[in-house]
């Protein structure tokens, strides 16, 4: 029997008896709701269970059992599947999460989810390029006048554009230079940033202000693509991914909303490659993604 959040009954309330140790205050009603998949989630992890995503399947079931037979009756304790295939970071990540207490919060739907401060910070050290992202830079030729970690001024007028630097304490009369950038697009936009290119130097802080402009797009993706609950790293993980995907946006999103957290996860993993080279920054960073979705590390 394989029990989730909206189940119901007497093997419910079973289970919740079990995991009283894993989540002071959990009441033995017969009804999976929030707390008792949080206290599922706690034992997968203490118990070095994978993947620990809240469900009782097969492997619990059977942690669970070996767990409460006693002498010489008791049932071998079943060997606990790894994330060996997501590479060391991740598995390091699960041994860590033996130790340590679940994030805070409980799985929520998407549409009630912002990215926490946490979760731009994590965008922010996986985005930033000092030296170009502080900068009025040019991406592609498809792209606008760019600053910071993805702030595009083709699509956004200029009063938009000057608005949003001087809410991040740009000078008034650099950012009303900057903004007769809006609107302009290929060999346009590239002139403008080569005739402008130090205008402005963003520091680490006014690119993370910043952010919170560029951030909304990518949350309403995910709000779009998965149908589930998800706790607040999960998600932070999912909108990081969404930022810098390389590929298999569907396949993941079609993962994560069959509860199919491991495949979702080495979806992820396969995108590291720019026009054929691997890049080892993407490489360090699905891994860390993978960690965050799994475990809460916000690395």
């Amino acid at each position: 029997m394989i029990l989730r959040q909206g189940a119901r009954g007497d093997a419910v309330k079973a289970l919740q008896q079990k995991l009283h140790p894993y989540q002071p205050g959990l009441q033995t009603d017969g009804i999976f709701g929030p707390l008792t998949e949080r206290a599922v989630r706690s034992y997968q992890r203490r118990q070095g269970l994978y993947p620990a995503d809240g469900i009782v399947g097969p492997i619990t079931n059977a942690a669970l059992s070996a767990d409460k037979d006693t002498g010489a009756d008791r049932a071998p304790r079943p060997p606990a599947r790894r994330p060996d295939g997501l590479g060391k970071p991740v598995s390091d990540a699960a041994d860590r999460a033996r130790h340590r207490p679940m994030p805070s919060g409980g799985a929520m739907a998407v549409a009630r989810v912002q990215v926490s401060r946490l979760g731009r910070k994590f965008i922010f050290d996986h985005e930033a390029q000092r030296g170009k992202s502080n900068r009025l830079h040019h991406p592609s030729t498809g792209s606008g006048v760019t600053i910071g970690l993805g702030y595009d001024m083709k699509d956004r007028s200029s009063a938009t554009v000057q608005r949003d630097l001087e809410t991040i304490e740009v000078p008034a009369a650099i950012a009303h230079t900057a903004s007769f950038g809006a609107g302009k697009s290929g060999s346009a936009a590239a002139e403008f940033v080569r005739n402008n290119k130090n205008l402005i130097d963003l520091t680490d802080v006014q690119q993370q202000g910043l952010l919170a402009h560029i951030v909304p797009q990518y949350e309403n993706l995910v709000k779009r693509s998965i149908k589930v609950p998800l706790h607040q790293h999960e998600f932070d993980a999912l909108v990081s991914y969404a930022y810098n995907p390389g590929g298999g946006w569907r396949k993941t999103t079609a993962f994560v909303n069959e509860g199919l957290v491991h495949d979702a996860m080495m979806e992820i993993k396969r995108y590291v490659y720019s026009r054929g080279e691997l890049i080892r920054s993407l490489v360090a960073r699905r891994a860390a993604e993978a960690a965050l979705f799994l475990y809460g590390e916000y690395k």
